[in-house]
């Protein structure tokens, strides 16, 4: 049966399925990586043949390294070969070069179905085992030992939140039409994030207050009280963009950090009609550590 993507053939389970020789964090954090890598890719303006050769070239650095990048994943070849017969490029005819607008074009699909097809594997990470191997660099690696409650807690709370639109997508599809919840704003995301917390969490604490700052004082979504961790959660919306975002997230940082049990201050941004250009450089420009309280940033979907 065609995937949801329409091209995309869906992840097979051969008689020897792949497995990891990474943590399934680690292949998902490089995996996210490299997808946006290709997205921007897709979105580059191109006005030129030169600027189109450029890209040309790039392109194709991009999928030889998904293709390096899949192999140092997993302990057999396989999907990294599939990957590269089912990304190769199909040359031009020999008598003649199309304009650089149809080259454009064709690169630009080629591309996005070349990310898609990352996506698929990405999407189907959590299906696949790892090796025995990642256990036993598991026991020995040091800054696995050195785990803080705040740095787990913040694994569990990057899997919710990346897996979270596609929660919110299954529960619109329930039996015989019967009613379900929609996510239509901040109290719906809220009450959703909450109930997937409780997988992972015991004592979460909501709404709790901040101590005043410039003035005021502030609620905060979600505390984890014995990890230490505060969440707050945004919902993106046609008044609520990049710019108003970004400027409220750097504010929140400001006052929960000055909550006496936070740690680590995690925002989670749900974007689901993609008013965000950039989630990813939001991400990367908010997520850093300030007076020894690291910040976390995720957008999703992105």
């Amino acid at each position: 049966m065609p995937s949801s993507s329409g091209n995309i053939t869906p992840l097979q389970t051969p008689t020897n399925p792949p497995k990891l020789i990474v943590s399934h964090f680690v292949a998902r954090q490089k995996l996210e990586a490299h997808i946006e890598k290709g997205r921007e890719l897709v979105r580059r303006l191109i006005s030129s043949e030169e600027e189109m050769d450029i890209a040309l070239a790039e392109g194709d650095k991009w999928r030889d390294y998904a293709i390096r990048l899949l192999a140092t994943l997993f302990d057999t070849p396989s999907l990294s070969d599939e990957y590269s017969d089912k990304t190769r490029r199909i040359s031009f005819p020999l008598y003649g070069r199309p304009s650089y607008i149809e080259e454009r074009d064709d690169f630009k699909k080629r591309v996005n179905n070349r990310v898609k097809e990352l996506e698929s594997i990405l999407e189907s990470l959590d299906l696949i085992q790892e090796s025995p191997v990642v256990n036993q660099r598991t026991s020995t690696n040091t800054a696995d030992r050195e785990k803080t409650p705040q740095t787990e807690a913040l694994e569990k709370i990057e899997l919710i939140a990346n897996r979270f639109h596609i929660v919110a997508r299954q529960l619109r599809h329930r039996h015989n039409d019967r009613p379900t919840l929609i996510l239509e704003n901040e109290y719906d995301v809220q009450d959703l994030f909450h109930a997937l917390l409780r997988l992972f969490f015991d004592d979460i604490r909501d709404e709790e207050w901040t101590p005043s700052y410039a003035g005021g004082a502030s609620r905060i979504d979600f505390l984890l009280k014995a990890e230490q961790v505060v969440i707050e959660l945004k919902m993106t919306r046609s008044g609520l963009k990049a710019k108003e975002v970004s400027d409220q997230l750097i504010i929140d940082t400001d006052r929960y950090r000055a909550h006496p049990d936070c740690k680590m201050l995690v925002a989670f941004v749900y974007d689901p009609q993609e008013y965000l250009n950039n989630p990813r450089g939001i991400e990367h420009d908010l997520t850093k550590t300030t007076n020894n309280v690291p910040v976390k940033v995720i957008i999703n979907p992105r």
